[in-house]
């Protein structure tokens, strides 16, 4: 199949499929991958001790019988004068078996060596400690903004302070959408506060992202790599789908990133993915579930498709700094 054909395809039964097997936890993710030579299919990731051959057999079958598309036709000879078609579904679905994640590192907030700009959390509350994304300038009010994820510093908007651990505070939360349900799938996990302290502005803090422009992910620049606030640089990531239905903590989240990283992990969250060869960003990183596929939002999607921005001023971007 082409790009466009498989992501007809998962956009047509992916949902759907899905949502008939969320019951497995085993049942990962759904994703458009390719070979080698940019043949595009549907692979299906699975904790094979949670997700058995059986069922994923079951899977495969209710995809192509969802399908109404990409149907071949098969000339037979039914006798010497005479031929019959048969129409004949030709869908490549793969499997990718993962890991168990085995994580057992502590996330409390102001531990001793936690104490760090990069890593932040909401005032208001004791949640789980996450990443300081990267900055980036508005062009509808000309002020900056940090993003990171909803589940890391979500809260009252326009009144709960965001701080590092060092402890430093870093700004106002502006805006936060999480669109996930127990019941429906989700896009976005994201967060946005404004930079009120000067010191973190980028022309005063020394920046270690080094990100640029935004940029719409693609499977030809594979090479990618991501900074969490925790775990710091892992250059050596690979991108593995720029259209994927997968989970991510508790909830299913469609139109996802997916990326092999074995260093990022807890206390990530929130962490840019940036293109390798030119430094511009991609995504954001909201989780995991097995072990090496890391989940991200999909960032370009966020600013120039999904949100009506002439109602979302915030998210008039200018460009990361």
């Amino acid at each position: 199949m082409t790009e466009l054909e498989a992501n007809n395809l998962l956009d047509e039964v992916g949902e759907t499929v899905f949502k008939e097997y969320k019951k497995y936890e085993g049942f990962i993710y759904l994703a458009v991958v390719n070979d080698k030579c940019f043949n595009y299919y549907l692979e299906i990731g699975r904790d094979k001790s949670l997700l058995n051959n059986n069922i994923l057999h079951e899977i495969k079958t209710n995809i192509r019988n969802k399908s109404t598309t990409y149907i071949n036709k098969i000339f037979l000879k039914q006798n010497r004068n005479k031929r019959y078609t048969k129409k004949v579904k030709k869908i490549k679905i793969a499997v990718k078996n993962l890991d168990k994640i085995n994580d057992n590192r502590d996330n409390k907030i102001l531990e001793q060596n936690d104490k760090t700009e990069y890593l932040i959390y909401n005032s208001s509350r004791n949640g789980n400690l996450g990443s300081l994304g990267g900055i980036y300038l508005n062009n509808y009010d000309n002020k900056y903004y940090l993003i990171s994820n909803y589940h890391v510093i979500y809260g009252n908007k326009d009144k709960d302070i965001i701080y590092n651990t060092i402890p430093h505070p870093l700004g106002k939360l502006k805006w936060q959408l999480h669109d996930a349900t127990e019941n429906n799938f989700g896009e976005y996990d994201v967060a946005i506060a404004e930079i009120e302290n000067n010191h973190y502005l980028p022309t005063k803090f020394t920046y270690r992202f080094n990100h640029k422009n935004l940029e719409e992910a693609t499977l030809k620049n594979k090479y990618v790599k991501i900074f969490g606030g925790k775990r710091g640089w892992d250059n050596n990531c690979t991108l593995h789908s720029v259209k994927a239905i997968a989970r991510a903590g508790n909830y299913i989240y469609k139109n996802q990133l997916l990326f092999l990283s074995e260093k990022i992990g807890h206390g990530d969250s929130g962490s840019l993915l940036i293109n390798k060869n030119n430094n511009n960003v991609i995504g954001l990183y909201i989780g995991q579930n097995q072990y090496p596929i890391r989940v991200a939002n999909n960032l370009h999607n966020l600013f120039f498709k999904s949100i009506n921005s002439q109602n979302e001023n915030i998210l008039k971007l200018l460009t990361f700094n």
